[in-house]
This record gives structure tokens, sequence and C-alpha cells, in this order.
């Protein structure tokens, strides 16, 4: 019976478990791990729970934060092997009103509605990738009012004395319309 490629792979790394040996090493023998081989690429990740959501990703407020991380490949655009960081990788966002990174984990925090770039470079060998995350808060209409209807119901006091002129302004706020209605009942 011929041995297969698979057969060979678990003896060596069982021989190499049982004698204390290096499984770099012995990937390297198979010809299935090459340190000589560099970068030519990177890519930013995105994990949430463990599950990579790759980039360019769109979360809510309220969903558990996701960690970033910087995968460097053999070949251009993220294809061929993925090698080893050369150094230390460092994480920034463009905007920290909508997301901040810890430049040294990558841990993602949510901090409000819209749009972050996420970037990472390798300081080891310049390599550098970005992603797109935005943050859904959840609310609608931005959260702040932007009209108000004062509507005065005839015997309700609030109506001012016949032949007063009225002004309406066509667009207020909440709190002008609260103001509106006082100065109304209070004639």
């Amino acid at each position: 019976m011929q041995e297969t490629i698979f057969q060979r792979i678990e003896e060596k790394l069982d021989h190499a478990l049982r004698n204390d040996e290096k499984i770099l090493k012995v990937l390297c023998d198979l010809g299935l791990f090459d340190p000589d081989e560099s970068a030519q690429s990177a890519v930013l990740q995105i994990c949430v729970k463990g599950e990579n959501m790759g980039a360019n990703l769109s979360v809510k407020l309220t969903d558990t934060p996701g960690v970033a991380s910087l995968a460097e490949f053999s070949g251009l655009n993220g294809s061929g092997s993925q090698v080893q960081n050369v150094g230390p990788v460092s994480f920034k966002s463009d905007n920290p009103a909508v997301a901040t990174v810890d430049p040294v984990t990558g841990q993602l925090a949510y901090v409000g509605g819209g749009v972050a770039n996420i970037s990472a470079v390798d300081s080891g060998n310049g390599l550098s990738d970005s992603a797109q995350l935005t943050v859904d808060s959840g609310t609608t209409g931005g959260g702040t009012a932007q009209s108000a209807v004062l509507t005065l119901t005839p015997g309700s006091g609030a109506l001012p004395a016949v032949g007063t002129a009225l002004s309406t302004a066509a667009a207020v706020d909440a709190a002008h319309a609260a103001a509106a209605k006082r100065a109304l009942a209070s004639r």
C-alpha cells in the first residue's frame, strides 16, 4: 500500500512531538513552510466572537466589539501562503467618535454611529491595510427633534384673545414649542 502525504505528515509530526523536535522544522522538512518566504501583501481582518468577518464590516452600536488583526501573505493581494508578521503591528481608527481601536491588541470599541476606517501597519516591513467599519447607532432621525407641532384647542385657555396676532415658526424644536405653549397659555 502506497503511503499518502497525510500519513507522512502525521508520522513526522508524531515523531517530532515524541522527540521534542520543533514543529516548524518538521513543516520545513516536508516543504509545507518556508522560513525564507517573505511577505508581499497584508490583509486587515476583523474577528467578532471568534469568526473572521473580513473587512468592510457593518455592526450595531450594541454588538460585541471585534478584534482587528493583520495577516501577511507571500503573494500579492492576500494570495500565496500566510507568513509570520515581521515586526509589531499597530492599529489606528480615523474616526474615534465612531470606533476606537487599541493600538497594540487591535481590540475595537464601538462609540457612536457613523463610519470609521481601521488601519494596521507592520512596523518591520511597512505592509499595511485598512477596512471600513460602519456602526449603526440604532437611532432614527439623528436623535434630535427638527420640528414640532403645537396644537391649540378652543376652550383650553391656550388661545389668545380675539384680535391678537399669532406668529408661527415653520420649524421649532421641542424646547421652543414648550416655551411658546407656556407663553400663549399665560395670556
